[in-house]
């Protein structure tokens, strides 16, 4: 059996009804290495401003996802990036042991994995999971998924 380090992630991009929702749809199911047609959800929201603002959203909860996704999302990054998202684990970390990071949406459209701060992106959430439930562990865990 294959140790719990991640309870769960989700992953999300939010964009404009002018945008090119087959390219950003593309390039959301290309960022796992398994089928996500039946598991992620589409829905439109209004903005402050009256317009339509789409999101598409996955969840994952199964281990097994969870790590084939992690390992593949890990491979995708150059190795810059991984040790920016170590070093800035304490702002990225939250005390509900959530880990956040974002992906550039316009350089994933091309098929670059570039980890941003703000902008428009595409946002993943990790649910960190650590025994005993503290800082330290939930960094090694990080680490170790980003080495």
């Amino acid at each position: 059996m294959v140790e719990r380090k991640f309870n769960n992630v989700t992953v999300n991009v939010f964009f404009r009804e002018e945008e090119n929702s087959e390219k950003i749809k593309s390039a959301f199911f290309d960022l796992f290495p398994f089928d996500i047609s039946e598991m992620f959800i589409e829905r439109k929201n209004r903005s402050f401003e009256e317009k339509i603002i789409k999101e598409l959203k996955l969840e994952l909860e199964k281990n097994s996802q969870i790590m084939q996704f992690l390992k593949y999302l890990s491979s995708k990054l150059i190795s810059d990036d991984k040790v920016k998202l170590i070093k800035e684990f304490d702002s990225r970390f939250s005390e509900e042991y959530f880990f956040y990071m974002r992906l550039d949406k316009d350089s994933l459209l091309n098929g670059h994995y570039v980890v941003v701060d703000l902008g428009n992106c595409f946002h993943i959430k990790i649910g960190v999971f650590a025994f005993p439930k503290n800082k330290i562990n939930a960094l090694k865990n990080i680490k170790e998924l980003f080495q």
